[in-house]
């Protein structure tokens, strides 16, 4: 099935569909070469959870598979993508948008940074405890979806 990529509205990102920009964001620093017969279809760099939602609902709708991708510091392949797939960037998506020590939680985007999150709860006399070695460029969606925590 051919999926005309033009189609998708996003309200605040941006589709890539330049190859050579597709292959740097459609891996992490541990995947091998991506040929180009394994390249995803594009790269969604959302900007808002609206852009997110939009791609998803596509994608579903064309039946296309989705990889999300985050800082792409990952050591288990996470960031590579599927032939004819979407790649979601959400690095953009990088607001702390609570954090309730009495509770002892924090809302936050996937994009944060682990070192961002830690920086932030220390300014209340606490610290974030995943200490992954990469902490510094390292976000806490893709401590989640890897299980990582240092």
């Amino acid at each position: 099935m051919s999926v005309d990529i033009n189609e998708l509205a996003l309200p605040d990102g941006q589709i890539v569909s330049d190859p050579e920009e597709i292959s740097k964001l459609s891996s992490d620093k541990f995947t091998e070469a991506i040929e180009e017969t394994s390249q995803p279809l594009a790269v969604i760099q959302a900007k808002s959870v609206e852009d997110v939602q939009a791609a998803v609902k596509f994608a579903n709708q064309n039946q296309i598979p989705v990889t999300a991708r985050g800082a792409g510091t990952s050591i288990v392949n996470g960031s590579a993508a599927e032939k004819g797939g979407f790649v979601i960037d959400l690095t953009q998506l990088n607001k702390i948008l609570e954090i309730n020590i009495p509770n002892q939680y924090a809302v936050v985007q996937a994009g944060v940074l682990n070192s961002d999150l830690d920086d932030e709860v220390r300014k209340q006399g606490y610290f974030f405890s995943p200490d992954p070695g990469s902490k510094r460029i390292s976000s806490v969606g893709g401590n989640i979806a890897t299980n990582a925590g240092g």
